[in-house]
């Protein structure tokens, strides 16, 4: 019998500790001054989710110049359930 969904989402529990059944995205970009409130808002809004769902929030910052990144860094220190990734952004030739 093929698995399933479920069953895969299982096995993931059950294997790797960092599966999430559940992930939020959100791009930035130069957003310092609200990124802390934006994530505890998203954070607020997943405590209604089913507590059987790992919930996660990733953030990707774009190159932000206003210490985006660096806000985003020191929330997901203090937060397990926040991933946060960023890029520079190339300058055209």
């Amino acid at each position: 019998m093929p698995s399933t969904g479920s069953s895969s989402s299982n096995a993931n529990r059950e294997g790797d500790q960092a599966a999430s059944d559940l992930v939020v995205g959100v791009a930035t970009y130069n957003h310092a001054r609200t990124v802390r409130r934006l994530i505890e808002t998203i954070r607020a809004a997943l405590t209604g989710v089913d507590p059987s769902l790992r919930a996660r929030i990733l953030v990707v910052d774009g190159g932000s110049s206003d210490g985006t990144r660096e806000r985003i860094q020191e929330v997901a220190a203090a937060n397990g359930d926040l991933r946060a990734l960023s890029y520079a952004v190339q300058p055209d030739d």
